[in-house]
């Protein structure tokens, strides 16, 4: 007698249903991702590794040093930074184009799932006439669920779109193996395996899981099952190598169990100094919460504080790990009557595995982090959908598309909260109302609006809910020097340094501070140091060239601002200062090409026109210093009418 999951690799046929499924799915994951398109940067990261960052930036950057970057740590995604640089060397800082490839990754991705599950669903034969519309309702709620909005709306979670893509390529083509035993899919499985590692090091688990889809193809023959994966095997040791996570297999954690630490602390203590059974504790909360969050998409944030969540849930957290062995038992139990569960529950607890290690980053407190769950929330839904469906509930399909549509209202507006990083930290702040890290990155948001009552007001909270927020004494610096407060400025720039002696952005910022007093010296010191701990530190180098010319050290104000623009070529402000800087050279043709150059990146700089109207002055050239005047002076400048005159005296 044939067992009954013998023959199941029989193709099922294609129809234009399958296709009218594929382009309603991707319609319907654009509309409701197409606001993202509209979407700028944000504060969290999308500077620093993105439009700041010189492995993106530099031109003169080789295709080595991408490959360099972070080797041998778990944050190793070549990959993803290369198709960042690639974008910014076409686009420039343009996010339209981040968030659009985000989108079509992720699109893509959706599409991947409604054919995985396809293939995965026909296996089981869970129920006749539903090989295409259940995958299709499993692939609509990946695609729209509002979790995954951090990961397609987010431009620095290109990572989790990249990596997914290879991750769910390499599941595809393996299952094509199982199908049709052409070992070539073998091979094509390892490289993109080795692929998805690359673009983020949580592809690494592809292992797994594919052991995991043996056991549901019900293979048993051990040593075969090894032996035909030699080159997955070796691309996942290789994997453990370029991740260094052979040896770096470790998280932090803030404390979480100790009520009385401040929530957001910009310090962090290591894992291994909290309890055996509090650090279990708390992967049973996490799973737990993550398992809750995926079924029931409210409150979401891009940061949760764990020391709120914790408090919140009281000594209901010593009951998460019952719920959790429960289900895992119920699963095992009925492995062989219902695989689909068990296979569900172990795609989830596989796929978030490096996630539950991870409880602290940058002193911030990820601790649940919604990106984490972008492939593991599959496994759940499959699990579920296939499990209803064994009970021959008919009304099961129109429940789960009832939960896509409602997922996708929900993710229709969740995309709102990425339109900047106003919008992002006050979600944030209405999920966590003490997260001192939200209120110093809208405060500085803020700032950057001009709105310096909001930012002031932001900064203070920050301060208030954690005093040992360095970045909120650096962001606060800022404001007073915006604001022409320098004594102010250095005072808080200097609290951001005993709090953390390395931070390079506050010594520049006190640099700053100190340069407007014209104590160039002392400016002059902490650019240096600024320099000396960050070399990239590209304020503190523009800053620094600016006090040599007010000092009237030129050669080293040359130096430095030539460097700068080698960095950025479009800043018109720099041109200016360089031309300030050749013309005490008397290098006034030189000067001259700067300032048009100047003119010609911000056309509308009154200060452009009437630097270049005086040193054409210089170079006796009247007629064309008196347009440049009286250009400066229609943008509203104040000119001295004596030098007007003069200009048209000596222009006849």
């Amino acid at each position: 007698m044939k067992n009954r999951h013998e023959s199941k690799n029989i193709p099922v046929k294609k129809d234009r249903t399958q296709n009218i499924y594929i382009l309603l799915l991707a319609a319907l994951t654009f509309i409701i991702y197409s606001q993202i398109l509209k979407n700028d940067f944000v504060n969290f990261d999308d500077d620093v590794l993105i439009y700041e960052n010189p492995l993106v930036i530099k031109s003169e950057t080789q295709l080595k040093e991408l490959f360099e970057w972070g080797y041998k740590a778990p944050h190793y995604k070549p990959l993803t930074i290369l198709s960042w640089r690639l974008q910014y060397k076409i686009w420039g800082a343009n996010p339209f184009p981040f968030h659009l490839f985000n989108l079509i990754l992720h699109t893509i991705n959706a599409i991947l799932v409604l054919f995985i599950c396809r293939k995965l669903i026909f296996h089981l034969r869970v129920t006749p006439n539903v090989h295409l519309l259940l995958p299709f309702i499993l692939a609509l709620i990946f695609a729209v669920h509002p979790m995954h909005v951090e990961s397609v709306a987010w431009a620095v979670e290109r990572k989790d779109v990249l990596f997914s893509f290879f991750f769910f390529s390499s599941w595809l083509c393996y299952i094509n193996f199982l199908e049709n035993k052409k070992y070539y899919w073998i091979l094509i499985s390892a490289l993109l395996y080795g692929l998805s590692v690359l673009s983020k090091s949580m592809g690494i688990t592809l292992v797994a899981v594919l052991f995991l889809t043996d056991w549901l193809y019900q293979r048993r023959n051990i040593k075969a099952i090894i032996i035909e994966k030699i080159p997955i095997l070796i691309t996942f040791i290789i994997s453990l190598y370029l991740t260094g996570l052979l040896s770096n297999f470790t998280g932090h954690t803030t404390g979480l169990f100790d009520t009385e630490a401040s929530s957001g602390s910009v310090t962090h203590e290591s894992t291994e100094s909290q309890p055996s059974t509090n650090k279990l504790i708390l992967l049973f909360v996490k799973l737990f919460l993550w398992f809750f969050q995926i079924i029931f998409p409210t409150r979401l944030s891009v940061l949760y504080s764990g020391k709120e969540t914790v408090n919140a849930l009281g000594v209901f957290i010593f009951v998460t790990p019952l719920f959790i062995l429960a289900i895992a038992i119920v699963a095992f139990y009925f492995r062989k009557r219902f695989p689909e569960l068990l296979f569900g529950l172990a795609f989830f607890i596989i796929t978030i595995s490096p996630g539950l290690v991870i409880t602290d980053i940058g002193g911030h407190g990820a601790f649940l982090a919604n990106r984490y769950t972008y492939l593991a929330q599959l496994g759940i839904f499959i699990a579920l959908a296939t499990l209803l469906l064994r009970v021959n509930n008919a009304s099961v399909k129109y429940l789960l598309f009832c939960m896509a549509l409602v997922y996708g209202l929900i993710c229709f507006k969740t995309t709102n909260v990425w339109q900047n990083s106003g919008s992002l930290w006050t979600q944030v702040i209405k999920v966590s109302p003490q997260q001192s890290y939200a209120y110093s990155n809208r405060g500085q948001y803020y700032r950057q609006q001009g709105d310096y009552k909001k930012a002031l007001a932001d900064q203070n909270e920050a301060i208030k809910y954690d005093s040992n927020n360095y970045k909120a004494y650096s962001n606060r610096s800022k404001i007073h020097f915006d604001q022409g407060k320098s004594e102010l400025a250095i005072k808080d720039a200097s609290c951001a340094i005993e709090l953390m002696p390395t931070f390079d952005e506050a010594i520049s910022n006190r640099g700053a501070a100190y340069a407007s007093l014209g104590k160039f010296n002392l400016a002059l010191n902490d650019f240096n140091k600024a320099l000396e701990i960050n070399p990239e530190n590209t304020d503190a180098l523009s800053n620094r060239s600016l006090a040599y010319y007010m000092s009237k050290n030129f050669e080293a104000a040359l130096v430095d601002v030539t460097d700068y623009l080698t960095l950025f070529p479009n800043s018109a402000d720099m041109y200016n200062l360089r031309s300030l800087i050749l013309n005490n050279k008397n290098r006034l043709d030189d000067a001259l090409m700067d300032l048009n150059q100047a003119i010609r990146l911000d056309p509308k700089q009154r200060a452009y026109y009437s630097n270049r109207s005086h040193l054409l002055a210089k170079m006796g050239r009247y007629t064309e210093a008196l347009k440049d005047i009286q250009r400066a002076q229609q943008l509203g400048a104040k000119i001295e009418p004596s030098y007007i005159s003069f200009l048209k005296e000596n222009s006849q």
